[in-house]
């Protein structure tokens, strides 16, 4: 889902710097990120799908979960 609105904005803002830059390579270079965006996405997420988790029930009964791993824990 983030994944989509990122390239709905990429390709709203290429089509924009289009239209009033004509540039060539600005043109090339949003024609490639366009489809590079979804690959970082996915190189962001990749440590997550090898990573450990600790399930839990919470103070309300709600299943929670946990990484185990130090390097895959989100900073808050």
């Amino acid at each position: 889902m983030h994944a989509s609105i990122a390239i709905n904005r990429a390709w709203v803002a290429y089509s924009i710097s289009n239209t009033f830059l004509n540039s060539s390579f600005i043109e090339k270079l949003g024609k490639i990120m366009i489809w590079f965006l979804p690959v970082f996405a996915l190189i962001i997420a990749l440590p997550r799908c090898f990573g450990h988790t600790r399930h839990y029930y919470t103070g309300t009964g709600e299943l929670a979960s946990i990484y185990v791993e130090d390097e895959i824990k989100m900073v808050s």
